[in-house]
This record gives structure tokens, sequence and C-alpha cells, in this order.
């Protein structure tokens, strides 16, 4: 990227807000050992009225910094490996739609159209009920109900690309179709995955955040999404309950878009620095 990155203030920003949410899950234990659902003090607690407990306590009297921390890799690993699973299902199968031939790809579209649809937060929701509520199904709903959009992006950049002359040399030396399309064309379209995956990310930590707020997240893990619906309940009296939780899902949230910004403008020919 020959450093244009940095030139981006939207996504040094959003970088730097994600790096400290990084370092918040891994030295979580650290800062915070323990069982962060433990009771630890009294319950309502204000924050910044403790030394011990500068976020407060929760109407149990469990820590609320502790919840922040480990509700930090709940998210990140819900958001990124949901992401890992929905670019390399999306782009595979937008590739071989676009490129494989109208057989194919009419086959893989109608596969496609069946996912999109249901409404994407129905889906998931579906899945999870089915499935149970776990770290693992909340995944696989994601997945499900993301991959048909970056298979359509991947397919209209395929098709387009596939008419250039260097696939027309491509088949001249005898290569497969197959090598092709991921060895050739592939990578010339990932510039639209890039710039795709942060929707999906940021999307992956809302979808996340609902369940949890719904009840139908991990029961064996706290979360963000949880912490908020659990201040409902004294959301005149305890405001903070649910206002610091939530500002924590609005600034990863808006750390994804302004580093997906900035990876825009980074990949983009015409944006000039």
């Amino acid at each position: 990227m020959n450093f244009r990155f940095c030139r981006s203030w939207e996504g040094m920003l959003g970088a730097g807000i994600l790096i400290v949410v990084v370092l918040m899950a891994i030295f979580a234990s650290t800062v915070r050992p323990g069982d962060p659902q433990a009771i630890v003090a009294a319950p309502l607690l204000p924050p910044f009225t403790n030394i011990s407990w500068p976020l407060g306590t929760d109407r149990l009297g469990r820590d609320i910094l502790s919840g922040i921390l480990y509700g930090a890799r709940v998210t990140l690993i819900i958001a990124t490996v949901a992401t890992m699973v929905t670019v390399s299902l999306g782009t595979i199968m937008g590739t071989v739609a676009g490129f494989m031939g109208k057989r194919i790809d009419e086959i893989v579209m109608r596969f496609a159209e069946a996912f999109q649809a249901v409404p994407g937060f129905i889906l998931v929701l579906a899945l999870v009920a089915v499935l149970g509520s776990s770290i693992l199904s909340t995944i696989i709903g994601i997945a499900a109900s993301s991959w048909a959009g970056l298979a359509r992006v991947v397919r209209a950049e395929i098709l387009s690309l596939r008419e250039r002359e260097f696939v027309a040399a491509d088949r001249a030396i005898g290569m497969r179709p197959f090598d092709i399309a991921f060895r050739e064309v592939l990578p010339n379209a990932l510039p639209a995955v890039f710039s795709m995956t942060s929707v999906i990310i940021a999307s992956a930590i809302l979808i996340e955040a609902a369940l949890s707020f719904l009840g139908l997240g991990d029961p064996n893990y706290i979360s963000w999404g949880k912490m908020v619906a659990e201040g409902r309940t004294v959301l005149r009296s305890a405001p903070y309950l649910s206002i610091i939780p939530g500002i924590a899902i609005v600034l990863v949230v808006l750390a994804v878009n302004l580093v997906g910004e900035g990876v825009i403008e980074t990949i983009s020919p015409r944006k000039k620095f």
C-alpha cells in the first residue's frame, strides 16, 4: 500500500481504536483476573466512585470493567471468525458463478437468492433457535445471512474481468479454467472484497450484540449486548449499566467503518492524497 493508508486520518483513527480494543481483549485476564460474572462488590455502585471498580458494578454486584474487557473477546472472536467464513464462502461462490459458465452461474445465484429471500437478522434468529445459543451457532448464522451479498459483488467483478485480454492469453496458453479463475482473475477482484469486508465485520458485531440483547447469545460468556439488556430494568436509576457497553459497541463499529474508509481510499486509483 506504500504507506497510503497512513495518510488517511479516518483509517488511522479507526485502526487506533481497534488496536485498543484488541489489547483489551488480549490482556483482559491480566487486568481483571477471575470470572467476569462473579459478584465482587455491592450492587449498583456508580462509576468513578471506587478506585477498585472504576466503572462501577451492575445490579448483582458484578464488575462492569471486567464485563467490558471480557466482552471485547467475545465480540472480536465472533466478528473475526464470522467474517472469515463469510468472505471465504462468498468469494468462492461468486468466482465460480462469474467464471464457470451460465449453467453454474444460474445454480449458484438461485442458491444465493434462497438465502437472500429471508431478511438477514430473521435468518440468524432462526438458525440460532435451531442450533442453540452458542458462539458457533452465532457465527454460522452471521455467515449464512451475509455470504450471498458478497457473492453477488464478486460475481459482478468476475464477469467484467473475464473478458479482459489477459484471460484470453491464459486460455491460449492452455491454462485450466479453475486456475485462470482463482489465480489470475480473482486477485484483480479483491479490492471489491476488501471494500465490503468492513461492512461485514460491523454487521457481525451488531448482529451478535442484538442476539445477546434478546437473550440468544451464548449464556456461558459475557457480552456487551447482554450487558445492555441487563441494564434495561434499572435504566432510570442506573443508566450507566446500558450506556457504557452501548458506547463500546458504537466505538468498535465506528472504528471498523473508519478503517474500511481508509482501505477504500488506499486502493482507489482515483483518490488523491
